[in-house]
């Protein structure tokens, strides 16, 4: 019922996998969280902002579109 994963800044983790698997299905695909900002962007296209608005709001420091660098 653990899955180990490498995630991208806190390294080697340990998750709880799916706890319950059907007779004739796949496991579940074990992926790490999002980074802080990782899908930023992407999710405030989706709602219509356009890029001139991401961009002013990332320089004001009201969203992070690029996550930080791991360790």
């Amino acid at each position: 019922m653990l899955a180990v994963t490498t995630h991208p800044a806190a390294g080697r983790t340990v998750m709880v996998s799916q706890p319950v698997r059907l007779h004739a299905a796949a496991p579940a695909a074990v992926r790490p969280a999002p980074l802080l900002g990782e899908h930023t962007e992407e999710v405030l296209r989706e709602l219509g902002y356009s890029p001139a608005t991401i961009r002013d709001l990332e320089a004001q420091d009201v969203i992070r579109c690029r996550p930080e660098p791991g360790p």
